[in-house]
């Protein structure tokens, strides 16, 4: 019994959330809309080196939602005289649920990207898959002023290159700027 409440007070929590964001939104209690988004950070491969990770964007928030459109990209990763790097571009869905409480600044992110995987090395030809994949992360951002905040997250792309077994872990920070 114990078990199927906590899945209902979450519930419960988000729906409350959501609703007071929608109530409160007219009155200035969160701000919204376009902004860009810088990310630096490491990719962690297994097997192999971990390289640097980069991602920029473009997004439109308003209350507690967003959405987010951003070019990624990784320095080439080194298993002994094999390496192998990913680009792309990625869509996701940002949902910031504490929209009242002490974790405001928490959200969570999900949705997709297309991406290429290329993988090369001494004596070895190079090759090039390319995909679609998933993505899943969370964050903690902390503005600055009206217009400029920091942010720290970690984000799990699934299928890079649209192989299965492909899958990259980035710690990042980076800044955003509203207009």
């Amino acid at each position: 019994m114990k078990i199927f409440l906590l899945p209902i007070a979450l519930a419960m929590l988000l729906i409350q959330s959501a609703s007071y964001a929608m109530h409160h939104a007219s009155e200035g209690a969160s701000s919204g809309g376009a902004y860009v988004s810088v990310d630096a950070g490491a990719a962690f491969v297994t097997g192999g080196s971990d390289p640097f990770f980069g991602r920029a964007g473009v997004g439109y928030s308003q209350g507690m939602f967003s959405v987010e459109a951003a070019y990624f990209e990784s320095a080439n990763a080194w298993s002994g005289s094999i390496w192998a790097y990913s680009r792309g571009g990625d869509f996701s869905l940002i949902l910031r649920p504490f929209t009242h409480s002490v974790l405001k600044h928490l959200y969570v992110r999900a949705g997709g990207h297309y991406s290429r995987l290329s993988a090369g090395g001494t004596g070895y030809v190079t090759t090039n898959w390319k995909g679609v994949g998933w993505l899943a992360g969370t964050g903690f951002d902390v503005p600055i002023n009206d217009h400029v905040s920091i942010h720290a997250g970690y984000s799990h792309y699934g299928a890079i290159g649209g192989l299965k077994s492909a899958n990259t872990d980035a710690l990042m920070g980076g800044f955003r700027l509203k207009f």
